[in-house]
């Protein structure tokens, strides 16, 4: 049974979404089922590798029960996780008199009609093992003071009632999310990349863009958890800078053949721990990417523009001013630092400075340059070079 026909307007689903198709090598999002997320489940034994990743944490807290330090004794949250996700692939409905406000789909049973049905069957079982009196009721007062709400440890940045995300007059109901999104978004760990800090997600309103995207940072994660024992935590992957993802999309739209279409990119970067909550986004729009390939269609600065990118002290003020048209600042000769310490820097080539006045559209500064360069040439002297190696000159 079919759940999603296209995506939804929810960056971090869709995501999940993608990370799904990439995993089961599918050809649309329409092929994702119930009965393909059990088989991805059991294939990529989800349940063991999320509780490695570090990243896990990062987008659920330590208060998911898989990953609750207190939930740890014979395997409690574990079971709990496993018993919950098997019961809402199981019963999966798309009809019923809820809306889901993050994907649209109708419902009937909800996240938390799951999760009590769940502690009343671990409340059944505990019976069974007939323990002495006094040992039984503190194991069922245990579970009687989970908390069952759909919350922040189950989809990442939405309030709960009580807590500080959702404390003001107006937030009187929880949040109301289809269960099946759950168990989606338990794969985006299995995409997770790190960037300022938080939690990479990656949005595109060309979605080939970013299906592309996705499916080669969960290629390149599936390699690392590769060469981490099965018993070790898989570390987060660096923080890379704007430059690498933005390399790294550049490359995509030249492999797949898709640079003439129309391709921007949100980088998301999100933290979902502790009261530092927070979501911030990196714009590039689809303008930047068509000056960046312009730039490397020159085979001569085309390894000169992934250096620059792969470097975190340029590619800022270097993406910053391409994307503005203004001068960059590194494109001319200048001395870093001071006495022994001193570094020349000797600007860019004749080439790079051209091809970046081309697509900024300011022609006329090559003009001016080649003029004052001919200038200098024609007119040198011995006295005239030290004062052109004067950095304020």
């Amino acid at each position: 049974m079919t759940i999603f026909n296209t995506y939804t307007g929810n960056a971090m689903l869709n995501n999940a979404l993608m990370t799904i198709e990439a995993l089961g090598k599918l050809n649309s999002v329409s092929e994702v089922t119930p009965t393909l997320l059990l088989e991805q489940y059991k294939k990529q034994d989800l349940r063991a590798i999320n509780k490695r990743l570090k990243s896990y944490t990062m987008l659920f807290s330590l208060n998911n029960p898989l990953v609750n330090p207190a939930k740890k004794q014979d395997d409690a949250g574990e079971k709990t996780y496993h018993h919950l996700l098997m019961s809402i692939l199981e019963k999966f409905e798309n009809v019923g008199s809820k809306t889901c406000e993050i994907s649209g789909l109708r419902f009937e049973t909800s996240f938390e009609d799951f999760y009590h049905a769940e502690i009343d069957r671990q409340k059944e079982a505990i019976k069974l093992k007939k323990l002495d009196l006094k040992e039984e009721k503190k194991a069922i007062s245990n579970l009687e003071n989970i908390d069952l709400s759909l919350n922040r440890s189950w989809f990442p940045l939405i309030g709960g009632l009580g807590s500080d995300a959702q404390a003001l007059p107006q937030a009187k109901f929880t949040i109301q999310i289809h269960p099946i999104c759950i168990v989606i978004m338990q794969f985006l760990p299995l995409a997770a990349f790190l960037y300022k800090g938080g939690v990479l997600l990656v949005d595109s309103s060309n979605f080939d863009f970013s299906r592309e995207f996705i499916a080669k940072n969960v290629e390149d994660l599936q390699e690392r958890i590769k060469l981490v024992s099965t018993t070790s935590s898989i570390e987060n992957v660096r923080d890379y800078n704007k430059g690498n993802y933005i390399s790294k999309a550049l490359s995509i739209l030249k492999e797949k053949n898709i640079d003439d279409i129309y391709s921007d990119l949100n980088l998301w970067s999100f933290s979902n721990s502790g009261t530092g909550a927070s979501c911030e986004i990196d714009r590039v729009p689809n303008s930047l990417f068509k000056k960046l390939i312009q730039l490397k269609k020159n085979p001569k600065i085309d390894k000169k523009i992934d250096e620059i990118l792969a470097r975190n002290d340029s590619s800022f003020s270097f993406l910053e001013s391409l994307e503005d048209d203004k001068d960059w600042w590194l494109l001319y000769p200048n001395v870093f630092g001071s006495g022994k310490k001193a570094e020349k820097y000797k600007g860019v080539s004749v080439e790079f400075l051209e091809g970046y006045f081309k697509v900024i559209r300011s022609e006329k500064d090559i003009i001016n340059a080649r003029y004052l360069a001919y200038l200098i040439n024609k007119y040198k002297s011995k006295s005239f070079e030290k004062y052109l190696e004067k950095t304020d000159a």
